[in-house]
């Protein structure tokens, strides 16, 4: 079976290993292990771009230590009740502490794994070393 490229299979999410080349931004030679810094430049039109951004944004260091901080907490105010004769954990819902929004920085460390997902939403990030 020939692999085709993403033009050619009338768009998609899905990029073959081998094709991958072929989409790498010009912008985007990092190491990895390096420190970048992003910027949205524009707010996404689809939730699925949002997601993949505020899924990027959580890597930031201080996002990361305030969701940390919220997960201890709602487990120390976790009520329990009964259902059913047995204890049941009311869990609460997880606040949300990144937004994308124009104008948002955040830095994190780049690796290889985050290359697919960078390229998926670049026209919406100005992405550059730190």
């Amino acid at each position: 079976m020939e692999r085709r490229t993403l033009a050619e299979s009338g768009g998609g999410a899905m990029i073959s290993a081998r094709n991958l080349s072929a989409y790498r931004s010009r912008d985007m030679d990092f190491n990895p292990g390096q420190t970048i810094t992003c910027t949205v430049t524009d707010e996404p039109a689809t939730d699925d771009a949002r997601q993949t951004i505020q899924r990027l944004m959580r890597r930031d260091p201080a996002s990361a230590r305030a969701l940390k901080r919220g997960q201890k907490a709602r487990g120390q105010r976790m009520r329990i009740k009964t259902r059913g004769g047995r204890p049941w954990r009311v869990r609460e819902r997880v606040g949300k502490v990144v937004h994308a929004r124009e104008g948002n920085s955040w830095t994190m460390t780049y690796t290889p794994d985050l290359e697919r997902d960078l390229a998926s939403v670049e026209r919406f990030l100005e992405i550059k070393p730190a």
